[in-house]
């Protein structure tokens, strides 16, 4: 898989090379993709305390690998880093399929007729509100997030953290294949 992420990146920045640079989408996909199917993947056994059920302990791991990954684009761009995102994921990944499953539905039924596609939009927007409410609530706690206005220091500082971080990560055995 990783291989293949790799192929995708190295197909992407062939047809805009610019994306590496100026895109942060393109930046914090790659890095998030990446991080779970290789960050992640070695951080599960150290979260063995969190359920199985429903997910909890997967999901737990997955935000909590992509958010360090995608640590230093975030510092970097926007000076500033959610510290309770994984734990907020927690409570709205579940509904994110149904989400992005009525949105497929509601775009299906548009072609059919517009008015139809209001009545199906509507539950559709009733779970992203939600949504949207529950990131509005925890991101009013005060140690939500940690901002400076020296971005770039704590990017570099962050990236160099992350790298000594992955270092030491791909000396251990990977779980999944005994290497």
């Amino acid at each position: 898989m990783l291989n293949l992420l790799l192929l995708a990146g190295v197909a992407l920045l062939f047809w805009n090379p610019h994306q590496l640079l100026y895109d942060v989408g393109f930046q914090l996909s790659f890095a998030a993709t990446a991080a779970l199917l290789y960050v992640a993947p070695r951080m599960t056994e150290w979260f063995v305390f969190l359920p199985e059920r429903f997910g909890l302990r997967e999901s737990f791991v997955a935000s909590l690998a992509a958010t360090l990954v995608t640590a230093p684009i975030l510092f970097w761009h926007f000076g500033t880093l959610s510290l309770i995102s994984p734990l907020v994921n927690l409570v709205i990944l579940p509904f994110i399929p149904s989400v992005m499953a009525g949105t497929f539905g509601v775009l299906v039924v548009s072609v059919l007729s517009t008015r139809l596609a209001l009545l199906f939009a509507l539950p559709v927007w009733l779970l992203s509100s939600f949504q949207l409410f529950i990131t509005q609530q925890f991101s009013a706690f005060p140690f939500a997030q940690i901002s400076s206005s020296h971005t770039h220091i704590f990017a570099s500082v962050s990236a160099g953290i992350l790298i000594t971080f992955l270092v030491w990560l791909s000396k251990r055995p990977d779980p999944d294949h005994g290497v």
